[in-house]
């Protein structure tokens, strides 16, 4: 720790002036006067973590210098040795051996937990839901399957998911088969229902290159074969706006690379202070195994969240999309009427349930074919907590504020263009439920960059979305 010392230019001796453990820095060498005839210093030194001390001391002032001693009854601890010591390394004891055979993992495969409970839905579908899953004690096979069974209805109600992972090589391998009821999402001013079945094998490698600190690096590889089956395709064919939602089978290959730094921080998931990513993924689909699309689809993201008055943040994000070939429409880029649905949980990670930009301020639904998003707030953190708890077991925690514009475009082959900004005001809160699970939620107002400061085209929206993209 650096602390003050004087330097006998004549003699080359030196000695010590100030001694203190949280260090010292000279400003100024004051002339000699009457009361410190070796003149005096101007020095800072802190006080605490928060607060730093300006004095004046003389300069020719002595240090202590004397050998600290320590009593006897303080240093007693020292001396005190274990009644006994556990060797690093015990003999097996012959005795409790009784047979010696190679590990088979599979064998080992263990229980974890299995759950079904009858449900309701409508007077055609009920039935029973449950998940089981299965694991081997060193986490080399792990086995899920969740699903539900339509008394009334087997086929068409019913759904079915399961998923295997393999840690014994590297990278990890997941094989996933799935059919599942329709999942709802917007589409135009309206919703699409659309049925899912197929399943995909893939790869997740962990990199270690380029370590540093709260980094982490993966690549990640996919193969899928699946079927698209939109249930309301006739409620969008009259739209001449949108394309109608088709049906087809598609199989693709994706391959991508992701990079993310996050420092640890109480409040990352509503107001991390430090951090960068980038991830990029490229996609071919094939017609192949009576598949019906050929495409070939980029995507490029990356965000910064850099550093600002105080613990105030500003955090940019970038996101590029460009799609070559015959994809389903329903599967083309562009901005959606809601924001998509992003939580973050414990030992998962990041859950997108919608991959969608939207630009705060507007309400319509675009698609092209290629797309350039970007989003700019500045981020400034509130209270620790708001302390309200809400039917005893949610509670409203961290709060920020954010200072939002939200731009892009979106092209149609090249030559049809709409362009968008919007800007705003967004209070992100962290929402605890049962002390264990924390979800970003925020509350916000957007607006149109060419009215604003009117009372026209301005909304007011709610969304479930984490701090970071990915």
């Amino acid at each position: 720790v650096p602390n003050v010392f004087a330097v006998d230019l004549a003699s080359g001796t030196h000695r010590r002036v100030t001694h203190l453990v949280a260090g010292a820095r000279v400003h100024q060498w004051v002339q000699p006067d009457s009361l410190h005839p070796a003149g005096s210093l101007v020095i800072t030194a802190a006080a605490s973590k928060e607060r730093e001390e300006a004095d004046r001391i003389d300069a020719g002032r002595p240090v202590f210098t004397a050998e600290p001693t320590v009593p006897p009854a303080y240093a007693t601890w020292t001396l005190h040795e274990p009644p006994a010591t556990v060797p690093s390394q015990i003999a097996p004891d012959p005795s409790l051996i009784t047979d010696r055979s190679r590990y088979r993992s599979l064998r080992n495969l263990t229980h974890v937990a299995s759950l079904a409970l009858p449900y309701y839905n409508a007077s055609d579908d009920w039935g029973v839901a449950g998940v089981t899953s299965w694991t081997e004690p060193l986490g080399k096979h792990l086995f899920a399957l969740t699903g539900s069974l339509s008394i009334p209805t087997p086929l068409d109600n019913s759904f079915i998911l399961a998923s295997y992972i393999n840690n014994q090589l590297i990278p990890s391998i997941t094989l996933t088969g799935y059919s599942l009821l329709p999942s709802v999402r917007a589409y135009g001013d309206t919703f699409l229902a659309d049925g899912l079945s197929g399943g995909d094998v893939s790869v997740d490698w962990p990199l270690d290159i380029g370590i540093q600190p709260y980094t982490a690096t993966r690549f990640e590889a996919r193969v899928r074969y699946l079927r698209f089956d939109p249930l309301n395709p006739e409620e969008f064919e009259a739209s001449t706006t949108l394309p109608a939602p088709a049906e087809g089978e598609q199989a693709d290959f994706r391959l991508s690379f992701t990079r993310k730094r996050l420092r640890p921080y109480a409040d990352n998931l509503i107001h991390p202070i430090d951090g960068h990513g980038i991830r990029l993924e490229a996609t071919a689909g094939a017609k192949v195994l009576g598949a019906d699309t050929r495409f070939l689809r980029g995507d490029a993201s990356a965000f910064a969240v850099l550093p600002a008055f105080g613990l105030s943040r500003l955090y940019v994000y970038a996101h590029g999309q460009v799609i070559s070939g015959d994809v389903l429409p329903q599967h083309r880029v562009g901005f959606a009427r809601y924001d998509d649905v992003q939580i973050t949980a414990p030992e998962v990670g990041l859950l997108a349930f919608v991959d969608a930009n939207r630009v705060r301020g507007y309400r319509d639904f675009v698609l092209g074919n290629r797309l350039a998003f970007g989003t700019v707030e500045y981020r400034m953190p509130i209270a620790p907590s708001l302390q309200t708890t809400v039917l005893g077991f949610v509670s409203l925690g961290a709060t920020t504020l954010a200072l939002f514009a939200d731009g892009g475009m979106v092209w149609e082959d090249r030559v049809q263009q709409t362009r968008r900004l919007g800007v705003g005001a967004e209070v992100k809160n962290a929402l605890v439920i049962g002390g264990v699970l924390t979800i970003a939620h925020a509350v916000g107002v957007g607006q149109p960059y060419d009215v604003l400061g009117t009372d026209r085209g301005y909304e007011v929206y709610y969304r479930l979305r984490a701090a970071l993209p990915f």
